[in-house]
């Protein structure tokens, strides 16, 4: 089997499974366990979620009526990174944005603050350690929206807008151009999305009331540029979803507007639902990634929008871990929220004392990739002088 390849924040497109390899793989989801791990340094609900080379990565969250800048990041060391993250600088301000990696890079889409909708798009480079806007704006400002990337095109369909009302509007960014693409059949909130074999899957979502949760599972082929339909999730929730080895996991969400801990996995190649082991934390909108064969889940809103710090991993693989040789896994981040959650970070982690222009100090591994370059630099500069001498 293929490892997965790692696309974006909430769906992994995996190729190469046979349906033999799928249902031996389903048949053992009931001795699988969620595992507590480290929780989160900061309090981040509705962040935007994205795994890249084996790192979790949480951007921004709070609310739409005041969103606060800052990432949070956890290295699983699950693969074998470029030596380290160094972040010094933050994006926008925003909450329920999306989040995906292509080439690379972060880019974070939408979301909203200040009571309105964004629509801005800013992408990280890890190499020069800076956020910057993209060459154009996503068309329809929005939050809350299903995220995904295809050959390289970054995928938006469903949302709220600035009023708060449902969005069927489905748009792609290719080549830091957008195009308007066929609409959701059915327009809605928060729902998961996932990419699975070359098509985007959109499950679920909620009416703008939030008193309402869809269980319709809408297929677009880029093939086509068309949408069909998947059976129904047994029971309709907003929420986040992951795709790994074939089947698409949608893990906890809200289902009439109350957290649930069940996780329904779809497999496309029967076309049937069946259940995982339920999230020891019920999330609103859980933004679920993938590193391996482990689904990660960290932080986000509970009952009565309670903050969650809780992280947990369910571990698929047979005695595998979800942090690899770690052996003092800790959560790292950038902050500068000015009322956000900054008053968490007053920790053993924190460089700062706790002030909210904070800091979170690195893991211990980490070798920060700008002063390695800083160092590497200096001496090239050195031989060099020495030469023309």
């Amino acid at each position: 089997m293929k490892a997965p390849t790692l696309l974006f924040a909430l769906g992994v497109a995996v190729s190469g499974c046979s349906a033999d390899e799928l249902i031996d793989w389903r048949g053992t989801l009931g001795e699988r366990v969620w595992q507590a791990l480290p929780a989160t340094a900061v309090t981040q609900e509705l962040a935007a979620s994205v795994d890249r080379q084996g790192t979790v990565f949480l951007i921004s969250g709070g609310s739409c009526a005041s969103a606060y800048d800052g990432v949070s990041w956890f290295d699983t060391g699950l693969v074998q990174n470029d030596g380290g993250i160094f972040m010094s600088t933050r994006p926008i301000p925003r909450a329920a944005a999306g989040a995906v990696v292509i080439d690379g890079k972060i880019t974070v889409v939408g979301g909203c603050n200040a009571s309105a909708a964004s629509a801005a798009v800013e992408t990280y480079d890890f190499f020069s350690d800076v956020w910057a806007p993209a060459p154009n704006d996503m068309p329809t400002a929005r939050y809350g929206f299903a995220i995904g990337v295809i050959d390289g095109a970054v995928y938006v369909a469903g949302g709220a807008d600035s009023t708060g009302a449902s969005l069927d509007t489905f748009e792609k960014m290719e080549f830091g151009s957008w195009v308007p693409l066929p609409p959701l059949p059915r327009a809605r909130q928060f729902p998961a999305g996932a990419v699975l074999d070359g098509k985007l899957y959109v499950i679920g979502g909620r009416s703008a009331s939030g008193t309402l949760s869809f269980n319709d599972v809408d297929i677009y082929d880029p093939a086509t540029n068309a949408w069909s339909s998947g059976r129904p999730m047994p029971t309709g929730r907003a929420t986040g979803a992951a795709a790994l080895d074939g089947v698409i996991f949608v893990v906890s969400g809200t289902e009439a507007g109350v957290p649930v801990p069940t996780v329904q996995i779809y497999d496309p190649f029967y076309d049937v639902w069946s259940e995982a082991p339920s999230i020891p934390t019920p999330r609103v909108a859980a933004q679920p990634a993938v590193i391996g064969s482990s689904i990660y889940v960290a932080g986000n809103v509970a009952a009565g929008e309670a903050d969650v710090n809780a992280f947990e991993a369910l571990v698929l693989a047979d005695g595998g871990g979800a942090t690899g040789n770690h052996t003092n896994p800790a959560w790292s981040g950038t902050w500068n929220q000015g009322g956000g959650p900054c008053t968490n970070c007053g920790g053993p982690n924190d460089d700062d004392g706790g002030s909210c222009n904070c800091r979170l100090s690195l893991q211990p591994e980490h070798a920060p990739l700008g002063w390695i370059f800083s160092i590497a630099a200096l001496f090239a500069a050195i031989v060099a002088r020495r030469r023309l001498r």
